[in-house]
């Protein structure tokens, strides 16, 4: 799996399909070719960021200021629908970018993954008038008005994904095959 190192600023979830159809046309074309196929979800399963409960077992690396929560769920387990949307090559599905969700981003999150700390889930290549890093994933939050997202490097939910006057990102993911 690749994600994309920036995301792709002042864009937002309604416009996810346009924006990552055209980033995935635009790749190389022996990048394409390596794209294996995936399904996602339709409709995509939602959880409140409220039913969450946040593990207290933060690395101390991540114990700054008073920002623990957000890190990793621990009570993913009691919403399957929302655990059980891991992207993972499908050969019924179709070669394409995705956002990463919820579950994605727990997966991915290990010491030895690529999500080890706040920084490492922070997008890079925008300044603050682009989000600073601020990224969406595919994973509702409430309803379709809104989405979980990664805000500084912590899991945040019920965003709502309209919001002119918050700046953010979509962040592509493609999976490959060499």
């Amino acid at each position: 799996m690749i994600i994309r190192h920036a995301g792709i600023p002042n864009t937002m979830p309604p416009q996810q399909d346009q924006v990552f159809a055209e980033w995935f046309n635009g790749l190389d074309a022996a990048v394409g070719a390596m794209v294996q196929p995936v399904d996602i979800p339709a409709p995509v399963p939602a959880v409140q960021h409220a039913f969450i409960i946040w593990r207290t077992d933060v690395p101390d690396e991540l114990l700054w200021e008073t920002h623990t929560l957000g890190w990793l769920p621990a009570n993913l387990a009691d919403f399957p629908a929302v655990a059980g949307d891991v992207t993972s090559v499908n050969p019924s599905g179709t070669p394409q970018a995705f956002a990463l969700s919820l579950a994605d981003v727990v997966r991915l999150t290990t010491p030895e993954g690529p999500f080890t700390n706040l920084g490492t889930r922070t997008a890079k290549g925008f300044g603050e008038a682009h989000g600073a890093g601020w990224w969406w994933l595919r994973t509702p939050g409430v309803s379709s008005y809104s989405s979980w997202n990664v805000q500084g490097g912590l899991l945040t939910g019920g965003s709502p994904v309209n919001a002119a006057d918050h700046p953010s990102n979509l962040r592509p993911a493609i999976i490959i095959h060499q």
